[in-house]
């Protein structure tokens, strides 16, 4: 060992299974024994024969500088199976460079210099197992493809080399008869000739990649690749699908993978698809077709009989295209009854480039009803994946049913972003769907049937569709019951402060995640131990400051019940309160068992309005209790005191003036009761009735003959007993005053009447005036006490109920016999 190696630091460990080396020059060696990497990457290293083992399989010297690879250069690795000198500055290749590498595997070159002359001839010759060669993002000024040099990679797979415009594969290439990848990269080729590949005729290359600058492409272009299966064609600027199809004719009757034809013709012209184009891709058995994103504005409908292969299709990408409504709903025709294996179906973001006279669009910004256009969808009988979303649809109503006709093997279905205004509408025919977004719309009217028809959904997405409203409304408490299957529930950014207990009754088995994020909930909306297999619930960015004790006693709770063990609560970006009144959710949420987003850490407002941590107040949580404790009971001493003096005066006012008290006491409660009888009795009518227009019948058939022609009592009808010339509420007025009781009919018209608000108004005011009873209700609806007035949830206590039976809206004669109309009559005889 040489002195001065004695201060070069390194450190070797060698076993039978691995090996790592730390050379001086940085070079980083690992690997087993039998595959030893050497990477001296951007290292400069001047002679590499000195850093690197003998048995050395993968040698990766990349971003170094090698201006010329002298001979010999690797003769050392005999067992070297990939080089990889990508971005080395090379431009020159001396003939034995890849001397005695007769197993290398994997040659890259890329990004280096090379030239017509950089490589002699025989070069390659040593490379015999050689099974890919990369010389792409060459910068040198190579203007043939090296023919010659290349002829010597006779087991060569993969090649992946600049693309030289107008340029044909040379006879050289003939002899890669093992060739099955070619990626011309970049691609410098604005058209390809009948030429370009007819030296490949003998090469069984079954992947080409072309992107280029094409703008066209003859018609016997791939003639000679007999054996392709994916050609990718895209990223060509200025070249058109319509243009590029009848190429294809050489591929008819053949089976095919894929043809990936994505991010062409990028221009601000529009492309149109001919009968004829269709034509040449329906008799190609292909089962991969993309053509996102190539302008195409029409796709002309063809003959189906003159597609023979059609069938074959299965995964058809049509998204980010300018096809009208018209169009692409008379594609979905097509493709419902031709091709029969379609899979997966995207036609998402289409953009409008005009707007067509008469086009299923129109029709939907029509203010059609359920009730007259149920709208038939066909789609291919095995499609499993269907994106319509991003469309459109500007002030479009979805409050129709759409029937999707042959959609039982649906499982993804996404119509997010399509900026319906209503959501009314129902989604048919989808028995088998998995996956649903709608999210985009204004739903805040969706249909309370909505999801009726789609029972087996097990992911719902509805981000921002304005369901704050029906999410807290009774109304919508059954909303998602048929879905017993639905583990996860996305309602982000829908404006949501309350959330109906009821809501999530039939998913208590099935909800594994829950995501609520960016609403305005100041509190945790459901009973964590009611869904044991809840393992994600997202409340960021809401309006939650603290979790109050039965929260976090419930999550506890269901942490033993659980059949998850992580489960994550996300509470970052909520207000947070660092207080008095919050100590124990931080210690909690600190000593918690469950996984907190942020590690449970999170900025809070301390009691002066400074901004502090969750952390940083539990680890002083010691000190901050004790200045609670303080505060506490300083201010419980000063309320007790307060207390305490004001008691004892009233106790010492009282003792002093009992006598009196009790004497003022009956002698008031005793005149008012003789004068409360006397006016009573004095009053023109037994009661006055108050309803809505619209329930007029039931006073005219029903209560009239039955009070007044049966129990001769004497009502005031404002139909028939208010006087002209009055005003409406002066009327009013004088009817209840003149009344010895106040009969109201209670239904929700009559709630959301004014007037029902004025009449019930001044009645809670005469009740508080003459404190009797003289209220009486008549429930004609089911209503609510969350959908009632606070005025007359008020006073509900004071008032007599009655619960209307069948007998107020059908044809039965009201008699006594009836529990509610005796209820009734007694109700306003009793004084």
């Amino acid at each position: 060992m040489k002195l001065v190696d004695l201060y070069v630091p390194f450190f070797i460990f060698i076993s039978v299974r691995s090996i790592a080396i730390l050379t001086e020059q940085k070079c980083t060696i690992h690997g087993s024994t039998n595959d030893i990497t050497c990477i001296c990457r951007k290292q400069n290293i001047a002679n590499i024969q000195t850093q690197c083992p003998e048995n050395t399989t993968t040698l990766d010297i990349r971003d170094n500088v090698y201006p010329i690879l002298r001979n010999y250069s690797f003769s050392k690795w005999t067992q070297l199976q990939t080089l990889i000198l990508v971005n080395c500055k090379i431009h020159e290749i001396e003939q034995k460079a890849f001397v005695f590498l007769s197993e290398l595997i994997r040659l890259d070159m890329g990004k280096n210099s090379f030239r017509d002359n950089s490589l002699p001839d025989g070069v390659f010759d040593p490379l015999v197992s050689l099974r890919y060669l990369g010389m792409y993002d060459n910068i040198g000024e190579m203007t043939n493809y090296p023919d010659v040099q290349i002829s010597d990679l006779i087991n060569l797979k993969q090649l992946v080399i600049n693309g030289l415009d107008g340029k044909v594969f040379g006879t050289g290439f003939g002899k890669l008869q093992q060739l099955e990848y070619l990626s011309l990269q970049p691609c410098r080729y604005q058209k390809l000739t009948n030429e370009t590949f007819v030296n490949l005729r003998n090469s069984p290359i079954s992947y080409l990649q072309l992107k280029c600058n094409l703008i066209s492409v003859d018609t016997d272009a791939f003639k000679s690749l007999q054996s392709l299966t994916t050609l990718d064609i895209s990223e060509n600027q200025f070249l058109k699908i319509s243009s590029l199809l009848p190429s294809f004719y050489v591929f008819h009757g053949r089976n095919m993978s894929s043809l990936l034809l994505q991010r062409n013709y990028q221009t601000n012209e529009v492309d149109t698809i001919t009968k004829n184009n269709l034509i040449t891709l329906g008799s190609i058995c292909v089962s991969t077709i993309d053509l996102h994103r190539n302008q195409i504005l029409v796709l002309q409908i063809a003959d189906q009989s003159k597609m023979p292969y059609i069938h074959c299709l299965q995964n058809l990408n049509l998204a980010e295209n300018a096809m009208s409504s018209r169009i692409y709903f008379a594609s979905l025709l097509l493709l419902s009854s031709a091709m029969k294996n379609l899979k997966k179906l995207d036609i998402s973001k289409q953009r409008l480039y005009y707007t067509t006279d008469i086009n299923i669009n129109k029709l939907l910004t029509t203010n059609y009803t359920r009730k007259n256009l149920p709208y038939q969808m066909p789609i291919p009988e095995n499609l499993e994946y269907l994106n319509v979303s991003n469309q459109n649809f500007k002030s479009t109503k979805f409050n129709f049913d759409i029937i999707f006709t042959h959609g039982n093997k649906l499982k993804l279905l996404d119509f997010a972003n399509n900026k319906y205004t209503s959501c009314a509408g129902t989604l048919r025919g989808l028995s088998n769907l998995i996956m649903l977004n709608f999210s985009g719309s204004s739903c805040s009217d969706i249909a309370v049937d909505f999801f009726n028809f789609i029972p087996t959904l097990q992911k719902l997405v509805f981000q921002r569709a304005d369901l704050g409203y029906v999410i807290a409304a009774e109304r919508y408490s059954k909303l998602l019951d048929n879905m017993l299957n639905l583990s996860y529930v996305d309602f982000t950014g829908n404006g949501i402060k309350f959330i109906n207990s009821k809501i999530f009754t039939k998913q208590k088995r099935s909800l594994e995640t829950l995501i609520l994020k960016n609403n305005k909930l100041p509190y945790v909306p459901i009973n964590a131990k009611d869904f044991p297999k809840l393992s994600t619930l997202d409340l960021r960015t809401n309006n939650i400051e603290y979790f109050p004790e039965n929260i976090m006693n419930e999550i506890d709770e269901a942490l033993k019940l659980s059949e998850n063990t992580n489960f994550m609560i996300h509470l970052f970006d909520n207000p947070i309160k660092c207080n008095c009144e919050t100590l124990t959710f931080i210690a909690w949420l600190n000593e918690r068992k469950i996984y907190f987003d942020n590690d449970g850490n999170y900025t809070c407002q301390y009691t002066d309005g400074s901004l502090t941590t969750t952390s940083w107040i539990y680890r002083n949580l010691r000190a901050n209790q004790i200045h609670c404790m303080a505060k506490t009971w300083l201010l419980i001493s000063a309320l007790l005191t307060f207390s305490l003096l004001v008691l004892m005066m009233i106790v010492a006012w009282s003792y002093k003036y009992r006598t009196a008290l009790k004497y003022w006491y009956y002698n008031i409660r005793r005149k008012y009761r003789l004068l409360q009888d006397t006016d009573i009795t004095r009053r023109k009518y037994d009661a006055f009735v108050a309803y809505h227009q619209s329930d007029y019948k039931i006073v005219k058939t029903k209560i009239v003959p039955f009070l007044e022609g049966e129990k001769s009592l004497n009502l005031c009808i404002h139909q028939r007993d208010f006087l002209s010339g009055l005003y409406i509420a002066d009327n009013i007025l004088d009817a209840m005053k003149n009344s010895k009781k106040i009969l109201i009919l209670i239904t929700k018209n009559y709630l959301d009447s004014k007037w029902g608000k004025f009449e019930l108004d001044m009645a809670r005011m005469q009740l508080f005036q003459e404190d009797r009873n003289l209220l009486i209700t008549v429930m004609i609806e089911n209503i609510p006490p969350s959908h009632m007035p606070k005025p007359l949830l008020d006073i509900w206590e004071r008032i007599t109920c009655i619960e209307s039976d069948d007998s107020f809206c059908n044809d039965i004669i009201p008699t006594e016999g009836l529990h509610a109309w005796k209820q009734l009559y007694e109700s306003i005889i009793s004084l």
